[in-house]
């Protein structure tokens, strides 16, 4: 008997893993997830015209629409997704850390030349 329960306990053993889980979620929940990855997806959208605007200046020399479009674009929130959300279909990644150092590397150096230029 001893080993009967020991060989229920003990004999079938399985190992969960991510994909075994099944996620139910209210339709409720469901949309406000929708909601904030379309606003998201919407404010990336933002920053990457944005930048795009941002590289246009750089190569014009035009330090005011510079400053500007990259006041603009600190402005937004570029991850407004939790961590656990960024699987979800529909999520938008947003520029590299690389992407941005290159444009905005210079932004305080372009400030002050934009304060100079305009006294």
């Amino acid at each position: 008997m001893r080993w009967l329960l020991f060989l229920l306990l003990f004999g079938c053993q399985h190992h969960n893993t991510p994909q075994h889980t099944k996620v139910s979620r209210t339709p409720e929940y469901q949309q406000q997830i929708d909601d904030l990855i379309q606003r998201d997806a919407d404010n990336k959208k933002w920053a990457r015209i944005y930048l795009h605007e941002i590289d246009v200046a750089m190569r014009n020399d035009d330090m005011a629409a510079y400053v500007f479009f990259v006041n603009e674009f600190e402005k937004i929130p570029l991850e407004i997704v939790p961590p656990h959300l960024r699987n979800e279909p529909g999520y938008v990644t947003g520029p590299s850390t690389l992407e941005l150092h290159f444009r905005l590397r210079w932004f305080e150096q372009a400030v002050l030349l934009y304060k100079q230029y305009s006294e």
